[in-house]
């Protein structure tokens, strides 16, 4: 299956009638790059190096894929930990209040949960999904996930396996955020705009803002909306109620998935194509990193602790 993050690159080629042809397409071959990984002293992969730092979790999308874990201030850091148990094309990921990773699984169309510092899941949701992408954790504990193929965002209410709402009328949902207030917000690649859903409603509301491809998405403290935009590439900052953008950076490669440091002073972004992790000051857009190191395909970013909303 193509991973959603090609999907968006897809439809600047294809037509949407055509998607359907992807599905089981073998898309990208690669070879993994080998690493040391510092080996934990109990199991799990917490090691001495990662004891009270911020973390960086990159998810590379292959099958079955991986995700390396970073301390998340470094120069061109290595890895210091991975996870692969649960995965088969990891895509979009998120972090809870509990610092617990969500991991998105778009060839069997699974998300898998992992507590702190282990590499094996302990909770698995597997229903009402086809082609999970971005992922978001509300503080509540609900699970919002992109699902590419049914064109819908799939809500997972705190304790249930199963969807309790699905928001509809979406094309190619890719990233997916919140807000202070619980509302929602999707880049909407195949209609090249972003939608809003208001806290508690299911009904979509276009924005005004057009992008060619619009893929990861962030909202910043001061309410700003914060978008990778794969082509032209770019990071699109829009301040509340703007469709034009305040602040244009990262102007390089092809941009998708992003995730804030807590406090909001870094940007990490993903490009797959690249392959590589481009981490930023923010707001000031200044490039202040490279990784990588351990990056094949960077499908999916997450930072722990979150940034709030």
């Amino acid at each position: 299956m193509v991973p959603p993050v090609f999907f968006a690159t897809l439809l600047s080629v294809h037509s949407h009638s055509g998607a359907s042809a992807f599905r089981g397409t073998t898309y990208l071959q690669r070879t993994w790059t080998t690493h040391q990984v510092i080996q934990p002293s109990r199991q799990g992969w917490i090691s001495p190096a990662a004891s009270g730092k911020a973390l960086l979790y990159v998810a590379n999308y292959q099958s079955p894929g991986n995700v390396e874990i970073y301390d998340a201030i470094g120069r061109n850091q290595s890895p210091i930990g991975q996870i692969t148990a649960g995965l088969d094309g990891p895509e979009g990921m998120a972090v809870d209040l509990h610092r617990r990773l969500y991991v998105t699984n778009t060839n069997n169309n699974t998300v898998t949960v992992y507590k702190p510092g282990q590499t094996t899941p302990f909770k698995t949701y597997s229903q009402g999904m086809d082609g999970p992408a971005g992922a978001v954790v509300g503080n509540d504990g609900t699970l919002y996930v992109a699902d590419l193929y049914s064109n819908n965002v799939v809500a997972f209410a705190h304790g249930s396996k199963v969807p309790t709402t699905i928001y509809t009328g979406l094309n190619f949902p890719i990233g997916v955020t919140l807000d202070a207030s619980n509302n929602l917000y999707v880049t909407n690649s195949g209609s090249q705009d972003i939608i809003e859903f208001l806290s508690g409603s299911t009904q979509g509301m276009n924005l005004g803002i057009t992008l060619q491809i619009p893929s990861g998405i962030a909202i910043d403290m001061n309410g700003d909306l914060v978008i990778a935009n794969q082509s032209p590439a770019g990071i699109y900052v829009y301040p509340p109620g703007k469709t034009n953008p305040s602040e244009v950076f990262g102007q390089e490669g092809d941009p998708n998935p992003i995730a804030f440091l807590k406090n909001e002073k870094l940007l990490f972004v993903g490009e797959p194509l690249t392959p590589a992790v481009n981490v930023y000051a923010y707001p000031s857009g200044k490039k202040v990193n490279t990784i990588t190191n351990g990056v094949v395909f960077p499908a999916g970013v997450a930072v722990s602790p979150r940034a709030p909303f």
